[in-house]
């Protein structure tokens, strides 16, 4: 196992003087490992957060924001005439409030959500600090800086919520493992935990914050049992009632809108039911969604039994059951929910931390006691072993970040029609895209397509096609063309998938008709007819 002094010998072997003594001291190294993450994680959260259109359930965020930010109704949030009752709002109210400081892209809808991002690393560089040491932190913030899945699968880079829970619930266990190691000024540490969970449950439905709060108070309640109850369960009445006051006034704003379905929708179908539709039955689910995460999150497995043998054996038997109980509690609940989905991101910050203490604590201390002979080289072998799987990461990230960002496919059809559209050479039509049946994004970019027209059925359509004008005609992914133009008779060319996610009909008429294929599509779009 490595000590202060190896440390120090290490950094003044390969460091300037000054450089070495600033690295040497224990704070002076948590500064500069601090700027380190916070730089690394802004160019990876940031890098082109602008490119391509809003996707799936960020398209969704960006109707109840644009919708709150037009009206000035802070309370519900609508898509079309129908409330959204998914999410809560924070995430829109901070949206809102930074639109002065935007156009109207992408990044604007995304922006809270990177720097919830930043946050989630810099937490997890505390906790990782705080519970082992410096190093520990580093390299628990790289781990979760470099993960793919937590970086772009509806993630820190996308816009939605999920990133700004994640730091919510992680900023609430630093809380509670400071006043678990350290339990002085314990008040002030259970208040800021109520903080976080109260903002937690106006981020997202309160079945995340208040089961992340569960687990917190078993923990407390089991590590306290020596003491009276009325000892015991203070603390946590103390931020509960916090909470309830933070997040508590947009609950009773809205049901004096709304009424009890509101509150159904948010606390029993969003937050219960939801969860335990168990339509589809697979116990790997969890397992599956953390291995293809990244190449480093694939040990998570090892991190675990390696923390429990640490925790066994007695050392840092504090930190390891703290950790275990947090994120094993947390994993367990939503394997047997079987909805892993983003749900799983929540406590990735604590596996990060894990995962550090598996390459820097528990792995050496065990590879040690096993094999004494290698207890000189054990934290070695973890860092080069975490060296190779964060590379990994870093290239696989880098070259995901270098790739062609994602188009909305009409919407990226009518940008390159829009010189056309403008002089009135020929139509763009949106066929039967109703809010019933319409994507997100769909929905969303509508209102972004001034040039288009919207025409709900066969009798509009032919309307329009009365004067001769060339005219494309896209259909919703769902809807079926033969039955929606019968009578028209366009030739119909049937592509498999010509864009990721969904297929949309295409559909040309200019003295006939056709379904034309994306590269014909792409010559057309650009004008070259």
């Amino acid at each position: 196992m490595t000590s202060p002094k190896l440390t120090r010998d290490v950094v003044s072997a390969y460091f300037c003087p000054r450089w070495a003594s600033l690295l040497a001291c224990r704070y002076g190294r948590i500064i500069v490992y601090a700027l380190a993450l916070t730089i690394l994680a802004s160019e990876f959260c940031f890098f082109r957060l602008h490119a391509g259109t809003l996707f799936g359930d960020e398209a969704a965020f960006a109707c109840t924001t644009d919708h709150m930010r037009a009206t000035g109704d802070w309370v519900v949030p609508f898509i079309g005439d129908n409330p959204h009752l998914n999410a809560t709002p924070l995430y829109n109210w901070l949206t809102v409030a930074a639109a002065p400081w935007f156009d109207e892209s992408p990044l604007w809808y995304r922006f809270w959500s990177a720097v919830s991002g930043i946050g989630c690393v810099l937490l997890a560089f505390a906790l990782g600090t705080f519970l082992f040491r410096p190093e520990a932190g580093l390299l628990a913030g790289l781990l979760l800086v470099f993960n793919r899945g937590f970086l772009f699968d509806h993630g820190i880079r996308f816009g939605g919520m999920d990133a700004m829970l994640t730091f919510f619930v992680t900023a609430a266990t630093l809380c509670y493992a400071w006043l678990y190691i350290k339990p002085g000024r314990a008040y002030s540490a259970w208040g800021l935990l109520g903080v976080c969970i109260g903002l937690a449950c106006l981020t997202k439905p309160p079945v995340f914050g208040v089961f992340f709060f569960t687990l917190i108070t078993l923990h407390w309640l089991i590590h306290r049992r020596g003491e009276s109850l009325a000892v015991r369960t203070a603390g946590p009445v103390l931020a509960a009632a916090i909470a309830t006051l933070i997040a508590a006034p947009w609950y009773f704003l809205l049901w004096r809108r709304l009424g009890n379905g509101c509150l159904y929708s948010l606390f029993i179908y969003n937050s219960l039911e939801r969860a335990l539709d168990r339509t589809v039955r697979d116990p790997f689910c969890c397992h599956r969604a953390i291995w293809h995460s990244s190449s480093a999150f694939k040990l998570v497995e090892a991190a675990f039994a390696c923390a429990v043998g640490s925790w066994a054996a007695r050392y840092r038997r504090q930190e390891w059951g703290l950790l275990l109980f947090l994120a094993g509690g947390y994993l367990l609940a939503l394997t047997a929910a079987g909805k892993p989905f983003q749900y799983i991101y929540y406590p990735f910050p604590l596996l990060a931390v894990l995962l550090a203490g598996l390459f820097l604590e528990s792995g050496p201390f065990l590879l040690a006691w096993v094999v004494p002979k290698l207890a000189r080289t054990a934290v070695l072998v973890g860092v080069a072993v975490a060296a190779v799987l964060i590379s990994a990461d870093c290239l696989r990230a880098l070259r995901i970040l270098g790739g062609p960002a994602w188009t909305h496919p009409p919407f990226g059809i009518y940008e390159r029609l829009a010189p056309e559209l403008a002089q009135r050479h020929c139509r763009y039509v949106l066929f039967g895209f109703h809010l019933e049946t319409c994507n997100f994004e769909d929905l969303y970019y509508q209102a972004h397509m001034p040039l288009a027209n919207r025409v709900r059925d066969l009798k509009e359509l032919s309307a329009l096609l009365e004067d001769g004008t060339p005219i494309l005609v896209l259909l919703p992914p769902i809807t079926s063309p033969q039955p929606q133009l019968a009578g028209l008779r366009p030739e119909i060319w049937l592509q498999e998938n010509p864009w990721p996610i969904f297929t949309y009909t295409v559909l040309a008429f200019n003295g006939g008709s056709s379904l034309i294929p994306a590269a014909e599509l792409t010559r057309l779009a650009r004008g070259n007819q």
